[in-house]
């Protein structure tokens, strides 16, 4: 389980996460049947997207896709929107068009390379994108997710400004401060 933590103040948003992360063996299973994963405590959940614009990442649930960690991953896709990069971020550009490009490079390109084709795979994966459009004042909050047990539906979102922490049973909302256990998709 990740504890994913992001405060929004009117200055400036904060990520923090654990550093537990655990990778899938890709469906295979031990002698017992159980799904093999190595866990491992120092990973790496928090990401800059951009050496530039004030653009941040983090990430629950998968820590791979197949042979590529979440970590690799993002910083393929840093250079992929920095400066002379396939998606280079223009001057003016907005965090829809960041979280646009994020949900096309990690869910409709390597998640569905991954895990497109193993049947009953029901690994999630959650990517919170937050930082702010150019000239604005304020940050915003985005998730990308996926859960393959409950849809393959793959979509993004963006969170409301005044969310606080929810869960799939119970949501709670408090001024400023975000948890999500739920996996569903939200712009905050």
């Amino acid at each position: 389980m990740t504890v994913c933590v992001c405060v929004k103040v009117n200055e400036c948003m904060v990520f923090a996460a654990d550093s537990a992360t655990s990778f899938d063996g890709l469906g295979e299973k031990d002698g017992d049947g159980v799904p093999i994963q190595q866990v491992y405590r120092h990973g790496n959940k928090l990401f800059q997207l951009h050496r530039e614009f004030p653009i941040m990442a983090m990430t629950s649930g998968l820590g791979n896709f197949g042979q590529a960690s979440i970590a690799m991953l993002a910083e393929q896709f840093r250079r992929m929107i920095a400066e002379g990069g396939d998606l280079a971020l223009p001057g003016k550009y907005t965090m829809k068009e960041v979280v646009a490009a994020a949900h096309k490079f990690f869910l409709e390109e390597k998640y569905s390379e991954a895990f497109g084709k193993i049947e009953g795979f029901d690994g999630g994966f959650e990517l919170w994108i937050g930082g702010y459009s150019a000239g604005e004042m304020f940050p915003e909050l985005w998730r990308l997710r996926v859960f393959q047990a409950r849809s393959r539906n793959l979509s993004y979102e963006l969170v409301p400004a005044r969310s606080a922490s929810t869960t799939a049973a119970n949501p709670i909302r408090s001024n400023g401060l975000l948890t999500d256990l739920d996996g569903s998709l939200r712009k905050y």
